[in-house]
């Protein structure tokens, strides 16, 4: 878990989840904090703030949630600035590595990590990237002429069918809800690079059973397009919910004897 040297930014990859916990711990703010933005920076690429946390108000300097919109095998800078009545106080660095991520394609919801789901790869069509503009004939003969607006970003985004499998029951269930939140989706492919890491509109979803009901997968089928980042805020942690709190802790009063504070209960501390 690394954390920055004043003791202000925790980032931890979760390998399982692909996608990094990040923690800002209030009390090491050397004077009180109000609001805080954290960025990321990942080499060769423009920094840009993490979803749901660009001037963000916090209690007290503390802050809990999750990023899993980083890209993935690399190394990831985060730097939180925080700020009280509108003045700076501190910033704080820390790098976290993102390789360890099992092979397949991740599939993720912009905002919403609890719906990130694995899915193994069947297949992926050829990737076609269409040219916008023709060629057309001269009237009365004297051959063809073509005209293209490929000089002014001209051509059309990567397009591909990929075929997946999912684990019959839990797995179809996390898929459909990933399709039933979003058509635009971030797909982070690991362990094969048919197709690019990148934003996808996802225009038509087939699903299949491929041999009978007592078959243990499920197949489906994407046709995406490379579309933009969407808009929207952030919510929600990656790998901590309800039901792993109630499994380790039966009751309120369990709870309250193992954590000393809420903000230890969503650090899993």
């Amino acid at each position: 878990m690394p954390v920055s040297v004043d003791g202000i930014l925790e980032a931890t990859f979760d390998a399982s989840t692909a996608s990094v916990l990040l923690v800002v711990v209030g009390s090491e703010w050397p004077s009180p904090v109000d609001m805080i933005t954290i960025t990321r920076t990942v080499a060769g690429e423009a920094t840009v703030p993490v979803r749901g946390v660009e001037s963000r108000v916090v209690a007290a300097g503390y802050y809990v949630g999750s990023d899993h919109e980083m890209a993935l095998a690399t190394t990831v800078t985060y730097v939180v600035a925080g700020s009280f009545e509108g003045s700076d106080v501190a910033t704080a660095t820390v790098a976290e590595s993102t390789t360890g991520a099992a092979d397949g394609l991740w599939l993720k919801v912009a905002g919403a990590p609890d719906l990130t789901v694995l899915a193994r790869t069947r297949t992926v069509s050829e990737v076609a990237s269409p040219t916008i503009g023709g060629v057309y004939q001269i009237a009365g003969g004297g051959g063809s002429v073509a005209q293209t607006s490929a000089q002014w970003s001209g051509i059309e985004s990567d397009s591909a069918k990929v075929g997946l499998s999912v684990e019959t029951g839990t797995g179809v269930a996390r898929l459909r809800a990933v399709m039933a939140a979003s058509r635009i989706l971030l797909l982070q492919p690991v362990g094969f690079t048919d197709i690019d890491a990148g934003w996808y509109f996802v225009g038509t979803v087939r699903r299949s059973n491929p041999a009978s009901e007592a078959y243990a997968r499920r197949w489906f089928d994407l046709d995406i397009q490379r579309t933009g980042v969407p808009a929207g805020q952030g919510s929600g942690i990656a790998g901590v919910t309800w039901a792993a709190l109630m499994e380790e802790c039966a009751t309120w009063a369990d709870v309250a004897t193992a954590y000393a504070t809420w903000f230890d209960v969503l650090r899993g501390a």
